[in-house]
């Protein structure tokens, strides 16, 4: 039996779940609050997707997947089930790249379908919380290139001849849009927010391929998707908006996610109203979350799920407090007219979508 929708409509607290790799660390246990030291090269903590359990409430032991089965109104929100959501649309995760990930690009949702059979591609943002010094990531080509000379560079190995590295710093933002070649480098820790897809195309591993901790290789379908004109910039610059003793950052602003980092004083107050649900994950500091007729406190490392039939919650912080809030926007409802209004030029709001962010606004309300 399950329960009825009113239910639905409280702060869903959710267990993070963990995810060794080869190229992992030991970050993220602190992070996540954890005791003790991991066992494994933890790299991943999913802490926001439809395989998380609920902790608190009598959802306590639910899937976020089985709230999307039963009461999908209820949790993502009319207007996200309208536009044909059947699953959870977003995760949410920490990085700790100990050692270089692999050189990757991912599919837009019809090539996602047709090849994979899974209603998402993959856009992801990064939010950088650590890098040590010289740390750098692979953000597009150099310069325009053809197919098979990019697919002899990978095979070859001189991907520096083909692929551009940049040098990252904590704080920076940076979007990899379906088919942008991307790859995190060793000693940055990140949080990212994704569409919910796992589906990746390997184009270089760093000569893991060969040893003993051998993955394929994905050249055909990966250079099928990917992007081989060079990116005209690598970072985005975050617009702030205050309210009272909340400092919001925009992140980022695409048709699949949009992303905030909220600075909060201790004592702070923050309402919301909200007609799809909110994703939270606090990198610091305790907040606690009143909606439904319940309050739920959190602390940093700690991840929840605020439902659209709570309708509207208020979030207040007991301490200085980090959080970074996630959901599925209407861009122009929800990004660039509310920031028009504050007299952001058009111009800042669209680059909060990538170098292509004009496009992707005009995409987006078409």
């Amino acid at each position: 039996m399950t329960e009825p929708s009113a239910s639905v409509n409280y702060p869903l607290l959710l267990q993070p779940v963990l995810k060794e790799k080869v190229w992992g660390g030991d970050d993220l246990y602190p992070i996540l609050g954890l005791q003790g030291q991991p066992e494994e090269k933890i790299g991943e903590a999913w802490v926001i997707y439809d395989g998380n359990t609920i902790e608190n409430g009598p959802l306590s032991g639910k899937t976020v997947a089985d709230l999307v089965r039963d009461h999908a109104p209820a949790l993502l929100g009319a207007e996200l089930v309208r536009r044909g959501l059947t699953e959870f649309p977003l995760l949410a995760k920490f990085l700790d790249a100990r050692e270089n990930l692999s050189v990757q690009t991912h599919p837009n949702d019809q090539y996602a379908r047709e090849k994979e059979g899974v209603p998402y591609g993959k856009a992801e943002f990064w939010y950088i919380l650590k890098a040590e010094p010289g740390s750098e990531i692979i953000h597009g080509v150099r310069r325009p290139i053809g197919r098979e000379e990019l697919e002899r560079d990978l095979k070859e190995g001189h991907i520096e001849e083909s692929l551009e590295a940049v040098h990252v710093e904590p704080g920076e933002v940076v979007l990899n849009m379906p088919g942008t070649i991307h790859a995190l480098g060793g000693g940055i820790v990140l949080y990212e927010l994704q569409q919910s897809s796992d589906v990746t195309y390997r184009l270089y591993d760093w000569g893991r391929e060969n040893g003993p901790n051998a993955r394929p290789l994905h050249l055909e379908r990966g250079l099928d998707v990917a992007v081989l004109t060079p990116m005209p910039s690598h970072t985005i610059t975050p617009i702030e908006e205050q309210k009272g003793d909340v400092t919001i950052d925009v992140l980022c602003a695409c048709r699949y996610f949009a992303a905030e980092l909220l600075d909060f004083k201790e004592g702070a107050k923050l309402d919301r109203a909200l007609q799809k649900f909110d994703a939270w994950t606090l990198l610091s500091g305790d907040l606690t979350f009143t909606a439904g007729g319940q309050t739920v406190p959190a602390h940093g490392g700690q991840s929840l799920i605020i439902p659209a039939a709570a309708g509207r919650y208020t979030v207040t912080a007991s301490s200085n407090a980090r959080a970074i809030r996630g959901y599925v926007p209407d861009l122009q409802k929800d990004i660039l007219q509310p920031l028009e209004a504050l007299g952001i030029p058009k111009s800042e709001i669209e680059q909060l979508a990538g170098p292509n962010g004009a496009a992707e606004f005009r995409a987006a309300s078409t």
